[in-house]
C-alpha cells in the first residue's frame, strides 16, 4: 500500500507540473503552482503528501569536474564560497573534490582524500574518481556526517555535468550568494533580487542585471 501511495504522489506531482506548463508558460519561478505547498492528499485507504522542487535551484556538485574527471577550479571556487557560507570545513569540499576527479593525487590545500586514506577504514570504501550517482553516496566520503549531509541538502544536487544553469528564479540566497565575490561582497545584492523576483519572475539573466542595481 505505502509503494502505491508514493507512486500515486508522484504521479500527481508530475501531473501537476505538466498542467502549470500550459497554463503558466515560461521561466519556472516560485510563483508557479508546482512550488506553492500542498494539503496531504486523501487517496484510496491511505494519505499521501508531496513536494516539488526545480533541481537548477541547487548546486550540481558533479560540476566541480568535467566528464572525464578533470577538475573546473571555477566550480570548485563557488562550492568553496558555499561551504564558507554554510560553515563546512573546506577539508570536506577537498575530499569531494577527490572523490569525484579521475587523479590519485589528494588535494593539499587544505588536504583532501584519496584512496589510501579510505584503506585505513572497516570496511574501505573505494573511491569512485567518477561523478555522484546520489547525494547519500555523500556519507562514504571523509568528514561527511549525516549532519553536514543535512545541511548540504538544501543547497545542493547530483547531476550529470551537462552545464545545467542555476535558476535565479528559484535558487535560495546562500546558492546565490555563492555564485560570485560580488555576491557576497554586497550582500544587498542578493536581498534586491529576492525581492524583485518575488513581483515578477526574470525571463532572462540579462533581465536580472537591468532590473536589479548592483549585480553583476
Amino acid at each position: 500500500q505505502a509503494t502505491y501511495l508514493a507512486r500515486s504522489g508522484v504521479t500527481v506531482a508530475a501531473a501537476l507540473v505538466i498542467v502549470d506548463a500550459q497554463i503558466t508558460p515560461g521561466n519556472d519561478s516560485l510563483q508557479h503552482v508546482w512550488a506553492k505547498p500542498f494539503p496531504p492528499l486523501p487517496i484510496g485507504d491511505g494519505t499521501v503528501a508531496f513536494r516539488v522542487r526545480d533541481e537548477a535551484r541547487f548546486l550540481n556538485l558533479n560540476d566541480m569536474c568535467s566528464k572525464d574527471g578533470i577538475q573546473q577550479r571555477d566550480a570548485v571556487d563557488v562550492f568553496r564560497r558555499l561551504f564558507d557560507i554554510l560553515g563546512i570545513d573546506q577539508r570536506i569540499l577537498m575530499a569531494i573534490v577527490d572523490w569525484i576527479d579521475s587523479n590519485q593525487d589528494p588535494e593539499t590545500t587544505p588536504p583532501g582524500a584519496e584512496q589510501p586514506y579510505y584503506l585505513g577504514l572497516t570496511p574501505p570504501p573505494t573511491v569512485r574518481n567518477g561523478q555522484l550517482l546520489t547525494l547519500r553516496e555523500l556519507l562514504l566520503v571523509r568528514g561527511v556526517t549525516p549532519t553536514v549531509l543535512a545541511r548540504l541538502e538544501g543547497f545542493v544536487t547530483v547531476l550529470p555535468p551537462d552545464g545545467l544553469r542555476v535558476n535565479i528564479n528559484t535558487a535560495p540566497a546562500e546558492v546565490l550568494y555563492a555564485l560570485s565575490k560580488g555576491m557576497l561582497a554586497d550582500p544587498g545584492v542578493v536581498d534586491r533580487l529576492i525581492a524583485s523576483r518575488e513581483t515578477e519572475a526574470f525571463t532572462s539573466p540579462t533581465e536580472a542585471l537591468r532590473s536589479v542595481t548592483g549585480l553583476q
